[in-house]
């Protein structure tokens, strides 16, 4: 998912449609509440007004709500290992099993256990909502509306991870399933800011459309390369640091997809020809 903070992050929409099931039975005002909040979030990591939280409570009510869905489903089967198995690896599927239990025999590759332990989806939805509810309660208080997560930081640097701004905390792993950072000499040298905002995406981000027609791709990164563009003589390349607002503003580059396109947008060009 390009929206997520990390990989275990997924689109609401996917899960919209559970949520309507509970919709149409549910007597709980909270829960009802709840739902419309879930589904009136835009999917963006918004600080517009600049107050150090994100604007809509949709931020902490669905990144709980994930973490909630998987200790309801697999916690009593699984109990450390539901979240512990996937520890170690980059790619992260606990996610796409949690979306898989719900969807039950509709699944693109249904499960061969019944994670719901015989219990509608909707009533195993509706406790996971109740939960969500419940510890944010707890965190934020009663009115729902003022359930908005504090900013948390990206941090570009080891240094500045490792020793943070407590005016720029990370977000708590316990609570929100971790940070970002970048390890790299951009800060040390002056050449990155010590921490920007998180937006909710990960470093690179990329979308392709595939079709009949040539394919689309756009792209983009927050700063520098795989180097951070730093020579041996501490010299940062002038464009180190020039995609960082691009990156938290999504605002995508498109990359040529044809030699002709990169042949109208290139700068320079050279040849290697091999000893013979």
């Amino acid at each position: 998912s390009w929206l997520s903070v990390d990989l275990k992050m997924t689109s609401p929409e996917l899960l919209s449609g559970f949520w309507d099931e509970v919709a149409e039975t549910t007597s709980d005002a909270r829960v009802s509440k709840d739902i419309h909040l879930l589904q009136d979030w835009d999917e963006q990591f918004t600080d517009a007004d600049g107050d150090g939280a994100y604007d809509h409570p949709g931020v902490a009510l669905f990144r709980i709500w994930l973490m909630a869905a998987r200790d309801e489903i697999f916690t009593d089967e699984l109990g450390e290992w539901s979240v512990k198995f996937e520890d170690h690896n980059y790619i992260k599927y606990g996610t796409s099993l949690t979306l898989r239990a719900l969807e039950g025999e509709t699944a693109g590759r249904p499960m061969k256990w019944d994670f719901l332990n015989g219990r509608s989806r909707s009533a195993v939805v509706e406790a996971i909502l109740l939960e969500t509810i419940d510890r944010l309660e707890r965190k934020f208080g009663a009115d729902m509306d003022e359930w908005l997560q504090p900013v948390y930081w990206r941090y570009m640097g080891q240094e500045a991870f490792y020793a943070p701004d407590p005016d720029r905390p990370t977000v708590e792993a316990t609570d929100y399933a971790g940070s970002t950072t970048y390890v790299g000499a951009g800060v040390k040298i002056g050449a990155l800011e010590k921490a920007v905002p998180h937006n909710g995406a990960p470093y690179w981000m990329t979308l392709m459309e595939i079709g009949d027609l040539p394919p689309a791709i756009e792209s983009i990164t927050p700063a520098g390369g795989q180097d951070w563009f730093i020579n041996l003589a501490g010299q940062a390349s002038k464009h180190i640091n020039d995609q960082t607002v691009k990156h938290l503003n999504y605002e995508f580059k498109s990359v040529p997809m044809s030699d002709e396109a990169l042949a109208s947008v290139k700068v320079s060009a050279f040849e290697i020809h091999p000893d013979r």
